[in-house]
């Protein structure tokens, strides 16, 4: 099973001035530093949760289809564009959206969405090969910073200011307070996919 990011989110959740107010700073030396950070912060918060936190588009590949759902990583699920398929000739085919259903689980944390056959329909059988089912999905929390979780915000937030603080390497007396704050993130970890 591979996922590939094929359309990335246009922005970060946290702008570089909600930073700079966040850190108290008002001057511009250290912008291209900050905006580093940021995207540091948010990619260990997506790894951590395995959550996609500003809508982006995906293309789940694997080898067949299973018997019954497909839990879809990247979590929270917002639609399926195509679901797709190599048939016994080797032509790409499309999943008709009326064979199958997909259950996003809303914004709740922790659960990722799935996609199962529509009732009374079955999956088709791919080719026998690697990469023959193919399924594209949004996911994300939503387009801006606001629809994100405000807990997620406060660990990025407070990640970026440690970053910022401690550029040396952690010390041991530090590490219990990151641990600390990695509990803000808890609720929305994916455990599953």
């Amino acid at each position: 099973m591979i996922i590939t990011q094929t359309v990335p989110p246009d922005k970060e959740p946290l702008t570089l001035e909600q930073v700079k107010g966040f850190l108290r700073i008002d001057h511009d030396e250290e912008d291209s530093f900050l905006e580093r950070l940021i995207a540091s912060a948010r990619q260990q918060a997506e790894m951590i949760t395995r959550n996609q936190f500003i809508t982006a588009t995906f293309r789940y590949d694997f080898d067949a289809f299973p018997c019954g759902s497909i839990e879809l990583p990247r979590p929270p699920l917002q639609s399926i564009s195509l679901i797709q398929y190599v048939d016994s000739e080797g032509q790409l085919q499309t999943v008709s959206a009326s064979d199958y259903q997909v259950i996003t689980q809303g914004k709740e944390p922790g659960v990722p969405g799935s996609v199962l056959p529509a009732y009374g329909k079955s999956w088709p059988t791919p080719r026998y090969q690697p990469d023959a089912v193919r399924i594209t999905f949004l996911a994300g929390w939503g387009l801006e910073s606001d629809e994100i979780p405000q807990p997620i915000i406060d660990w990025m937030l407070i990640r970026i200011a440690t970053l910022y603080e401690n550029r040396q390497l952690y010390e041991p007396g530090q590490i219990a307070t990151v641990e600390f704050v990695d509990m803000l993130l808890r609720p929305y970890v994916v455990q599953k996919v």
